[in-house]
């Protein structure tokens, strides 16, 4: 029996790339690749494809929800509604006396109490932040103008 006979393989060069990258695989020199957040024609087109479906899908859902249909009711009470917990309403007063209160009353949880006055921390600072920075301009004015 006599063996087959393999062909020498000579070396292939490696194909010259279209856009030259360095080393590391970024972009070269001249090349600075596609501008961020720019979307390629593909994703334009479908975005383009499904807001032009938006109206119709508009009325199929009315359509299903004034038939009753209760997987239409919850996709649209999970769009509307937030992913945890529940809205909590204060009739304008958000106070730490009317989270207090709430929370004694037991209209809200612990842990609603907690995020509300968290919340609340958060917007009193930008407040204070905010006044800080008029009472510095006035200063600033003040001062340039002796």
């Amino acid at each position: 029996m006599t063996e087959p006979k393999i062909a020498a393989h000579l070396p292939v060069a490696p194909p010259i790339p279209l856009y030259p990258r360095d080393a590391g695989g970024r972009f070269g020199p001249g090349n600075p690749g596609r501008t961020p957040g720019s979307k390629n024609r593909v994703r334009r087109e479908r975005l383009a494809a499904v807001q032009e479906l938006f109206p119709r899908a508009i009325e199929v859902l009315t359509e299903r929800l004034d038939a009753g249909d209760i997987g239409a009711a919850k996709m649209v009470l999970d769009a509307c509604l937030p992913a945890r917990g529940r809205t909590v309403d204060f009739d304008g007063d958000v106070s730490p006396e009317a989270i207090e209160s709430a929370l004694a009353d037991g209209a809200i949880t612990p842990t609603e109490a907690a995020q509300v006055a968290s919340a609340l921390k958060s917007v009193r600072e930008v407040s204070d932040l905010e006044a800080l920075t008029k009472r510095l301009e006035a200063i600033e004015s003040a001062l340039s103008s002796t």
